[in-house]
């Protein structure tokens, strides 16, 4: 959007946060739907609907963010099942819940605190032209060094947690490289190992439970392999939570906006890794 005039380019955002709303709704809907069926397997495929509308309005606020760019590829994947749940795990670590960010908060506090107790123990120290004796200045400089490497610790289990979860990170790669790469170019151009669990998600595993919770699964032999009734109360009720938390995080984004460090993070990750997409 970057090349239109200011005057088009806030209708446009208005028009796509407008969209998203719309997602919102008819997840909304979708959720209700799936409530009133309680515990049935049409519940999880109900729930997991939802959730996809929810992704595809979290999709179309990074558009109006001009976080994504809205072109051929981008719109694809607003249709494509597996890209729609990469995209829940995406909203769901830029949406982390309060107890998270409140824990995260104390982790940074405790570290910074210790890692000035270190560096003021460090000031206490004599300079070497105040010790006398060869083993003691060897033994302030070894001092010194542990110092510093306790500092180092600290400060790179600090740079671990700012970086992004593996798991993000492979989702976040394959959304890009290996969807929206292959459409793009006409074959994935990235051969990594990506998370276990990520990497089912873009094949497709999601997809399918919720195919599950719909038809009877027929194996090609001709005998059924799964049964929507196979699928347990507990399963069921994990996906209308998990709905209900993408529900809650899309409507956070569209009311409050896109504060927080996570979603900072991800937003100009996200804006670089689709700098280069083709129109």
């Amino acid at each position: 959007m970057g090349s239109n005039t200011p005057e088009l380019e806030e209708k446009m955002e208005k028009q796509f946060v407008e969209s998203a709303r719309a997602c919102l709704e008819n997840g909304d809907r979708l959720l209700s739907d799936a409530d009133v069926l309680s515990s049935s397997p049409t519940s999880l495929a109900l729930a997991v609907l939802a959730e996809e509308e929810f992704a595809k309005g979290f999709l179309l606020f990074l558009v109006a963010q001009g976080v994504l760019p809205w072109r051929t590829d981008v719109r694809r994947a607003a249709r494509d099942h597996s890209c729609k749940h990469l995209l829940s795990a995406l909203m769901e670590y830029a949406d982390p819940d309060v107890e998270e960010m409140s824990a995260r908060i104390k982790r940074f506090q405790d570290r910074h605190e210790e890692i000035m107790k270190l560096l003021d123990e460090m000031r206490r120290l004599p300079s070497l032209r105040e010790v006398d004796g060869f083993s003691e200045k060897m033994a302030l400089i070894d001092k010194q060094n542990a110092l510093w490497r306790d500092v180092a610790v600290l400060e790179s289990e600090q740079d671990a947690e700012d970086a992004f979860p593996p798991s993000i990170a492979d989702a976040i790669n394959i959304l890009r490289h290996t969807k929206i790469g292959r459409w793009e170019c006409g074959y994935a151009y990235d051969d990594e190992e990506y998370d276990r669990k990520v990497q089912a998600i873009a094949d497709g595993a999601r997809d399918r439970e919720k195919q599950r919770g719909l038809y009877v699964g027929v194996d090609k032999t001709g005998a059924v392999c799964s049964r929507p009734d196979g699928i347990t109360e507990e399963r069921v009720v994990e996906a209308v939570e998990r709905s209900n938390r993408m529900r809650q995080a899309l409507q956070r984004f569209l009311e409050h906006g896109c504060a927080g460090i996570e979603f900072d993070r991800l937003a100009k990750n996200l804006k670089v890794m689709f700098a280069t997409l083709r129109s």
